[in-house]
């Protein structure tokens, strides 16, 4: 359960590093045509961290029941959760370090 829930930290704080950065390069520098899409800046990370959530919690041992429907509804809803939690982390830090 610890490497769980190292792992799932590891995955938000890298997520809410990215979201930080990528917000920053957009706000603060302007920087390069792929910033200027929100899509890039702020639904990309967060679906990359929603799909490593799911892996992790795929791979856990954390649900033993053996229908496929429950475990999916239980990584979806704890994936989903957890990346809201973290995109949502990332938009009150950056807001916190950039003024806006």
């Amino acid at each position: 359960m610890k490497i769980l829930i190292a792992k799932l930290f590891a995955i938000a704080t890298i997520h809410v590093g990215v979201g930080v950065l990528f917000y920053g390069l957009r706000r603060v520098r302007g920087s390069g045509p792929f910033f200027q899409s929100d899509l890039a800046v702020f639904v990309l990370p967060a679906f990359l961290a929603l799909i490593a959530y799911g892996v992790v919690l795929w791979l856990s041992k954390v649900l033993s029941t053996q229908l496929l429907f429950f475990r999916l509804l239980f990584v979806g809803i704890c994936a989903g959760a957890s990346a809201f939690l973290s995109l949502w982390m990332s938009f009150i830090i950056a807001a916190d370090m950039f003024g806006t």
